[in-house]
């Protein structure tokens, strides 16, 4: 808990001590419990927002991953640093887009990550946005032309995916985008 952890910062815990796969409080919160206000209280005792595990992980990467937005959105007004090339950048794309992560997906196509990468089952990125359900991401995608129509391998649309996660804002988008004539 936040209490917990304010109560082993005042006694002395250090922010960057780390455990045997080379994790920090702030990694650890950011992996695996999402909690906001435990990473922000970590960050205030200075805790370093871009450290990196054993496996090169950072805070950003395992909370986008997880898909805890307000870790991320805190790590990001924080400074945590985003990669605009690479298999990291690619990664939190990704990631972004599948679990709905409006901010560091904007940061991401801000900064000029490659947005046309097929996913592993052949989609594209509205695939992957249309099942995390963002409204902006799907949106920012169809104002750049993403196919709304593209079938990955499996020859599902990204409205399959929308409609498969239950996505119903984002499928009725995707509906009344299909009905406009290309340009």
């Amino acid at each position: 808990s936040t209490r917990a952890a304010a109560r082993l910062l005042q006694a002395g815990a250090a922010t960057e001590a780390a455990n045997a796969y080379g994790r920090t409080p702030l990694l650890l919160v950011a992996r695996e419990s999402g909690k906001a206000d435990t990473a922000r209280l970590l960050l205030d005792r200075k805790a370093s927002v871009d450290a990196k595990d054993r496996s090169g992980e950072t805070p950003l990467t395992l909370a986008a991953w997880r898909g805890f937005r307000d870790v991320v959105d805190l790590l990001l007004q924080s400074g945590a640093t985003v990669p605009a090339t690479g298999r990291v950048s690619q990664s939190l794309l990704q990631s972004a887009a599948a679990k709905g992560l409006d901010a560091l997906f904007m940061r991401l196509a801000g900064i000029g990550v490659d947005l046309a990468a097929r996913t592993e089952r052949g989609g594209t990125l509205l695939h992957e946005a249309a099942a995390g359900g963002s409204a902006a991401i799907v949106g920012d995608l169809l104002a750049r032309k993403f196919a709304v129509n593209d079938a990955d391998r499996d020859g599902w649309t990204p409205l399959h995916n929308a409609a498969f996660m239950g996505r119903l804002e984002v499928a009725k988008a995707l509906v009344e985008f299909g009905k406009v004539p290309a340009d």
